[in-house]
C-alpha cells in the first residue's frame, strides 16, 4: 500500500478512488497469501484470514490518509 501511495502521489500524480480501492484489495490479497503460506495448521489460518480481511479493509483507508498526510503534507 505504501509503495502504491508513493508512486501514485509523487511519480505519476494520477490517482482516484478506484485506483486507491484496487491498491487496498491487492494489499489485502498479499496479506492473505502471506497468512495462507504460514506454517500453522489449516483451521487456525482460516480463522486468522477471516479476522484479517475485515480488519484490513477498515484499517487501510485510514492508513492511506495518515501516510499521505505524513509523507506529502497533503492532509484533509
Amino acid at each position: 500500500m505504501s509503495l502504491y501511495l508513493i508512486v501514485s502521489r509523487s511519480l505519476v500524480d494520477q490517482y482516484n478512488a478506484l485506483s486507491d480501492g484496487v491498491a487496498e484489495v491487492l494489499s489485502c490479497i498479499l496479506g492473505v497469501l502471506g497468512v495462507a503460506k504460514s506454517t500453522p495448521p489449516k483451521w487456525p489460518r482460516v480463522i486468522v484470514i477471516l479476522i484479517y480481511l475485515p480488519l484490513m479493509r477498515l484499517f487501510l483507508p485510514f492508513y492511506g490518509l495518515v501516510f499521505v498526510c505524513a509523507a506529502f503534507r497533503n492532509c484533509l
